[in-house]
């Protein structure tokens, strides 16, 4: 926040947008708005006070977006699945796929409710492992629900052997492979030394 309210000085950017930004961010929680915005004010403050600006470098606000949909890959993916008719969704907590299942959680409740009885006509199921999530989500295939499952390579590979069920049972049932930009989940570990 200290950075940010640097640099909202360097580059002009109105602390009221950051403000407006931390209340997205914080959805309504006020303690965290409040010292977040508070660091960056304080930042702020002292940058006017003991740098000086020698670079013509400002940010302006811009409509270059108008009339355009932002979005990410996870959203775009989840809002796809939407519109494609998902009747089901199993997934398990993986970095970087789980907010393609968050995403569905916070656009499932808009697009997919019975205008008539107002009951959702979805279900979405945090499962307690990848194997329970593709398993549920080709049971719902099976049972004939558009069904869907999300994950990133190492909870691919715990579900091979399900995905090869439904491959040979032939159970319609899309999975989201969310690549990371590395091979494995946890750090490599430091060389050692010899002795």
């Amino acid at each position: 926040m200290v950075y940010v309210g640097v640099l909202s000085w360097l580059l002009g950017i109105d602390l009221e947008l950051i403000h407006q930004s931390l209340e997205f961010h914080f959805k309504g929680k006020q303690k965290p708005i409040d010292q977040n915005f508070q660091a960056v004010k304080s930042a702020y403050d002292w940058a006017v006070e003991n740098l000086e600006k020698k670079d013509p470098y400002v940010a302006r606000k811009m409509n270059g977006t108008k009339d355009c949909i932002l979005t990410d890959g996870n959203t775009a993916a989840a809002l796809g699945a939407i519109y494609g008719g998902m009747q089901f969704t199993a997934w398990y907590p993986i970095t970087p796929a789980t907010s393609l299942a968050e995403s569905l959680i916070e656009y499932m409740p808009q697009y997919r409710v019975d205008p008539e009885t107002g009951r959702n006509t979805y279900a979405i199921v945090q499962s307690e492992d990848e194997l329970a999530a593709i398993g549920m989500a080709i049971g719902a295939g099976w049972g004939g629900l558009r069904a869907m499952t999300s994950t990133s390579g190492p909870g691919l590979s715990l579900m091979a052997e399900y995905i090869g069920l439904a491959y040979y049972a032939e159970v319609p049932v899309v999975i989201w492979d969310v690549q990371r930009s590395d091979p494995a989940p946890a750090c490599p570990r430091a060389p050692r030394r010899a002795t």
